[in-house]
């Protein structure tokens, strides 16, 4: 897709605003992972994780997938390709700050 920059702060998506959404996306980026392994990475309370997971599934980001692995159920998470091109537009902004 084509990148596209903001041209200030005003652009960007207010998604971008909290730390821990900014780490999440930075991980989901990567590869999906179970929420037991994003609180096990991120330094936050399950409440807090959930409800910043909550944001960015309402918006788009991310997807949620559950289901029952031995007896006990899990969410997988995964990062949207709007979430992905969202992330990487961000972190070309931050870079041409330098």
């Amino acid at each position: 897709g084509v990148v596209k920059i903001y041209q200030s702060f005003n652009d960007i998506p207010s998604i971008f605003e909290s730390k821990l959404r900014i780490q999440l996306l930075s991980y989901l980026h990567v590869a999906p992972f179970t929420f037991s392994k994003l609180k096990k990475m991120c330094n936050y309370s399950d409440g807090k994780i959930v409800g910043q997971l909550n944001v960015l599934i309402k918006e788009g980001y991310i997807t949620q997938k559950k289901e029952i692995v031995n007896n006990k159920p899990q969410s997988t998470y995964t990062i949207s390709e709007f979430g992905n091109q969202q992330f990487i537009d961000y972190i070309e902004f931050i870079k041409k700050l330098k």
